[in-house]
C-alpha cells in the first residue's frame, strides 16, 4: 500500500484489487452481474497483441486470461444480464492508464482518458480497443449474453468533463478507479465527444483524500485475509499519533518562527488575527503560514513555546479527532 500516496503510481495490483471489490457489489444469486468489472492483469497480452497483430497463440492466452478472470476470481456464472463492462488498459510507460466502458443499453463504448491526445495517439487507444474487442466478444458469447456480436459496431465515444486536465500524472488511476465507480453513462454528447463532469476529480487536493479513501476501502475490506493485522497496527499506532503530530507541529511552528522573524509584516498578520484565532479550533494552511509566535521573536528554532501556543494547538488536535 505504500504506492498510495500521492508521489507514487498506483499499480496494477490496486486495480485488480478494487475491480474485485467492484465486482463483489454486483453479486446476486443469480451469478449474473449487470456490471462487470475488469482487473486488467490482460493488458500485457493486448500490448503484445498491438505488436504482434493476429498472433493465435497470444490471442488464445488473453482469452484464458479474461475467462479465468471473470468466471474463477469473481465467481461470474453468466453474463446474460450483463449491461456494461468496465475494462481498464495499461500498455505504455509512463503509466497512461485509461478506461473503456463498454454499454450494451446505449450500443456504445466510452473512452476515458486524462490525457489530451494526438490523432496518432487516439488511434492507438482505438487499436487496443479493437483487439480486446475480439476476446471480449468470445467471453460473452460463451457466457450467454445476446450482444456479443454488436460489441465491434458499437460507436466509440471519447468522455471528457470537469476532471480532464490534459497531460499525464500519477493521480491517472485516480480518475480511472474512481470513474469505474461512479460511471453510470454519459450526461450529454458535444461534437462527438461524450461529458461526464465528476467534481472530487477536479480538485487535486480532494485526490489525494480520494487515495486515502480507496486505500482505506482496500486495507478494511472483509474480504481482505489480513485485515486483522491492519486493525491491530492501527490500534497500536493511534497510541503514539497525538503525541507524534504535537511535536511535528511544534517544530513546524519554530520553523515559521525562524523564517519570519525579520519579517514585520507578518508580524503585523499575526497581531491582528491571533485573537480570532484564539476561538478557533482548527487553523487554516494560510494560518499556520503565518501564525508567528510574537512572543518568541529572537530566539530561533531552539526558542521556548509560549504555553499559550500550546494551548491553541492541543483545542485544534481535539476537535479535529472529535
Amino acid at each position: 500500500m505504500w504506492t498510495l500516496p500521492s508521489t507514487f503510481d498506483i499499480l496494477l495490483i490496486h486495480i485488480e484489487a478494487w475491480a474485485f471489490l467492484l465486482n463483489e457489489n454486483e453479486r446476486n444469486p443469480a451469478g449474473s452481474p449487470q456490471k462487470l468489472f475488469l482487473g486488467g492483469t490482460y493488458c500485457k497480452y493486448v500490448a503484445d497483441l498491438i505488436e504482434k497483430p493476429g498472433n493465435e497463440k497470444i490471442l488464445s492466452e488473453l482469452c484464458v486470461c479474461l475467462n479465468y478472470g471473470v468466471k474463477d476470481v469473481n465467481g461470474v456464472q453468466s453474463l446474460k444480464d450483463c449491461n456494461m463492462i468496465f475494462a481498464p488498459v495499461l500498455i505504455e510507460d509512463p503509466k497512461p492508464y485509461y478506461l473503456f466502458v463498454i454499454s450494451m443499453k446505449d450500443k456504445s463504448v466510452y473512452f476515458f482518458d486524462n490525457m489530451l491526445l494526438e490523432p496518432k495517439e487516439m488511434e492507438q487507444r482505438k487499436k487496443s480497443y479493437s483487439v480486446l474487442c475480439s476476446s471480449l466478444e468470445k467471453l460473452l458469447k460463451n457466457m450467454d449474453n445476446i450482444h456479443h456480436e454488436d460489441i465491434k459496431s458499437f460507436k466509440f465515444i471519447p468522455v471528457g468533463g470537469n476532471w480532464k486536465r490534459g497531460a499525464y500524472d500519477k493521480d491517472c488511476c485516480v480518475y480511472l478507479m474512481m470513474l469505474m465507480m461512479v460511471f453510470h453513462g454519459v450526461e450529454t454528447v458535444q461534437d462527438g465527444v461524450g461529458i461526464f463532469d465528476f467534481d472530487p476529480l477536479a480538485d487535486e487536493d480532494f485526490r489525494k483524500f480520494l487515495r486515502a479513501c480507496i486505500c482505506g476501502t482496500i486495507v478494511l475490506s472483509d474480504l481482505n485475509c489480513y485485515r486483522d493485522e491492519y486493525l491491530k497496527r492501527m490500534v497500536a499506532f493511534r497510541k503514539y499519533r497525538k503525541q507524534d503530530v504535537l511535536d511535528a507541529l511544534i517544530k513546524q511552528r519554530e520553523e515559521l518562527t525562524q523564517k519570519y522573524i525579520n519579517d514585520a509584516s507578518k508580524i503585523e498578520i499575526v497581531a491582528r488575527n491571533s485573537s480570532a484565532r484564539k476561538s478557533k479550533h482548527v487553523e487554516t494552511k494560510d494560518e499556520a503560514e503565518t501564525d508567528v509566535n510574537v512572543e518568541g521573536k529572537g530566539r530561533g528554532k531552539g526558542g521556548r513555546r509560549t504555553r499559550g501556543g500550546r494551548r491553541g494547538k492541543a483545542r485544534g488536535r481535539g476537535a479535529s479527532r472529535g
